[in-house]
């Protein structure tokens, strides 16, 4: 992935994730899986495959959930408000979006801070408030 061969790299993301289904679900697998799913995700994302990668976010939302994850929790409400403003939904993008700057600022995450800061903006402009968006 990081020599940016995506489509290898999605095929053994596509792999380690199946082998996950085959462990015994103990928290530390189910917090593998979710990290694979992030992984695979940002690869297939890259690529084009926008729609799957959202469905990959859903099930790396109910895992976390369960879990009771908040940090990967953040992880993944940035990747799901990202998809759904890149498939033009904006309004719905924002929910997600605050909740993980929301995560952020509760867990003292600086990255995902960041990222949900640079994000965000972009959603209030589409929606036409410009004020919230310099804000």
């Amino acid at each position: 992935m990081a020599c940016w061969a995506l489509r290898d790299a999605g095929t053994h993301f596509e792999r380690a994730l199946t082998a996950t289904t085959h462990l015994p679900q103990t928290r530390e697998v189910i917090e593998q899986s979710i990290d694979v799913r992030l992984d695979l995700r940002h690869a297939i994302f890259t690529l084009g495959e926008v729609e799957r990668a959202m469905g990959l976010m859903r099930e790396a939302e109910s895992l976390a959930d369960q879990l009771g994850d908040t940090a990967r929790m953040g992880k993944i409400s940035l990747s799901l408000s990202i998809g759904l403003w890149m498939m033009g939904y904006a309004a719905e993008a924002q929910g997600p979006g605050q909740r993980a700057l929301a995560i952020a600022e509760a867990t003292d995450d600086g990255m995902l801070r960041h990222q949900a800061r640079g994000h965000l903006p972009r959603l209030y402009h589409d929606r036409g408030d410009y004020r919230q968006a310099a804000a």
